[in-house]
């Protein structure tokens, strides 16, 4: 049987959509649940949906005694749209080996945050809900921090001695290098202007 790959129009709420996977996109859903809800209920997210042409929805999967499948829905077979490069992904292990990051933390990613978002700035969506009850902490959309491997010691030349209030002065500005760098100018200026008062 040939499969038929002609875009099927979809209403919602008065508005036209060319396609089952453009209603879905406006809706923020997956096209499973417009394609669900157009041949049921009618009814998605509290909108009005229909196919453009009513025996569209006299479908097969419809009849009496029918059970679908259900679909595995794990991280290893849930698609992913990567929205900047236009790019679909068959799998989360795919996609994150085309981000170079770890595929669990870019799936949950997806799931908390909504997306994720590389290095590059590329932004990556899942296209199925993660198959679970636990409650994960939104950590944002982006990597949290980078692990850097490890480079060979370099050995320490020894300082001359200083004293103990020209260390502390030292070791007051580097702190608020590291305040400034970060961009906590307040504290960094307190360091700063206690550096001032110390006296040598």
């Amino acid at each position: 049987m040939a499969k038929n790959n002609k875009k099927v129009a979809v209403v919602v709420e008065g508005t036209r959509f060319d396609s089952i996977t453009s209603a879905a996109k406006y809706l923020g859903v997956v096209p499973a649940q417009v394609w669900s809800a157009a041949h049921g209920s009618g009814r998605l997210k509290d909108l009005a949906i229909k196919f453009e042409h009513p025996e569209q929805s006299q479908a097969l999967s419809l009849a009496k005694g029918y059970k679908p499948k259900k679909a595995k829905n794990d991280k290893r077979n849930c698609p992913v749209i990567c929205e900047t490069l236009n790019r679909k992904f068959k799998t989360i292990t795919a996609a994150a080996k085309h981000a170079h990051v770890n595929e669990w933390t870019m799936g949950l990613k997806m799931q908390t945050a909504g997306q994720f978002v590389d290095k590059e700035g590329n932004v990556y969506k899942r296209l199925k809900p993660m198959n679970t009850n636990k409650v994960y902490t939104n950590t944002g959309d982006t990597m949290q921090k980078e692990v850097k491997k490890h480079s060979k010691a370099i050995p320490v030349v020894a300082e001359p001695k200083v004293s103990g209030i020209a260390l502390a002065k030292q070791i007051l500005k580097g702190k608020a290098i590291d305040y400034i760098q970060n961009n906590n100018f307040d504290v960094a200026k307190e360091l700063l202007d206690i550096v001032e008062q110390i006296k040598e």
